[in-house]
């Protein structure tokens, strides 16, 4: 998949998920249920879109050209999107709403964190999506193999 591909399909799917947490969060009833799958898919597809994410971006990190600021704030979006995803998981499979705070809690704490640092990231390294990379999203991103 394109750079820039990857880099505004994790936007979006944190900005999604931000939006559908806050919206299953509102409306917290069993007719709702449809929107607690469609968020914790969110959750799962970010993995995934991560993990192309960081095969690009790993080899820069370890130049020291990379070692800036917009390396910095990405490693720590890393750790949040990790984190908000793990906290999400834990909380579904160990819900425990009686002890403060509660997997709830640090879950959407740890969502804020990581759409503020997803922001700064895209404020450090806004890149527009133009027209070739979404008629051809798949094209290589410069990996070995592609």
């Amino acid at each position: 998949m394109r750079a820039k591909v990857v880099d505004w399909s994790l936007l979006a799917i944190v900005l999604l998920g931000v939006g559908t947490g806050l919206w299953s969060f509102l409306m917290g009833q069993p007719a709702g249920r449809w929107l607690f799958v469609v968020h914790g898919a969110l959750g799962l597809a970010i993995l995934g879109v991560l993990a192309l994410k960081l095969r690009r971006v790993t080899p820069l990190l370890l130049t020291p050209k990379g070692r800036r600021l917009s390396a910095l704030v990405g490693i720590l979006t890393t750790v949040a999107a990790l984190a908000t995803v793990g906290l999400g998981v834990w909380w579904v499979v160990n819900q425990r709403p009686i002890h403060y705070p509660s997997g709830m809690i640090l879950h959407t704490t740890a969502g804020f964190i990581l759409l503020g640092l997803s922001l700064w990231h895209l404020l450090l390294r806004y890149r527009p999506l133009k027209g070739r990379d979404l008629r051809d999203p798949v094209r290589c991103c410069g990996w070995r193999g592609c």
